[in-house]
């Protein structure tokens, strides 16, 4: 699916993929939720995951509008040590309940969509979101959101039928 070039074409793919995923949310409780495939994949852990990528984009907005270049994907993360990262998160949500870790995600998912309705089409897609950087916060914001929604919602099909 190509990346959204548009607000409106932003919010239409943010909704969509956020409507299908949060739906899944449902077919889980507590114990299910933390039922781990082979790979260590659990729902609680998605869903853990995706709110502390929306976690970050914000970070990455605060350091931008700061006049600086974001330490991407989180300070002391290099692209490359990723699954430390993801790691990183985990250990800190460990102890988290299923329901908690839902309502972190709708809270950043509430203020994603904020973000993106209160933006203008150039401050969306006017300009990269920091020097040095690509992508523009349009793309960012798909990135962590709507993009992270859509495999989300994959694993959790997944983890539905396994169990």
């Amino acid at each position: 699916m190509p990346a959204a070039k548009t607000k409106a074409d932003l919010i239409a793919v943010t909704e969509k993929e956020w409507e299908t995923f949060s739906k899944l949310l449902a077919d889980f409780d507590e114990t299910s939720a933390s039922i781990a495939d082979c790979e260590g994949a659990s729902a609680i852990r998605i869903v853990g995951h995706r709110a502390a990528w929306i976690d970050l984009y914000f970070a990455w907005r605060k350091s931008a509008a700061s006049g600086n270049t974001p330490e991407m994907p989180a300070p002391g993360y290099k692209w490359n040590e990723l699954n430390d990262l993801n790691e990183a998160i985990f250990q800190n949500q460990k102890g988290w309940t299923w329901s908690a870790t839902c309502e972190a995600l709708e809270g950043a998912h509430l203020r994603l969509s904020e973000d993106i309705h209160s933006a203008s089409e150039a401050e969306l897609y006017g300009t990269p979101l920091a020097p040095g950087l690509k992508w523009t916060r349009g793309r960012y914001a798909e990135a962590a959101g709507a993009s992270h929604y859509r495999s989300a919602a994959k694993v959790l099909r997944k983890l539905m039928k396994q169990q």
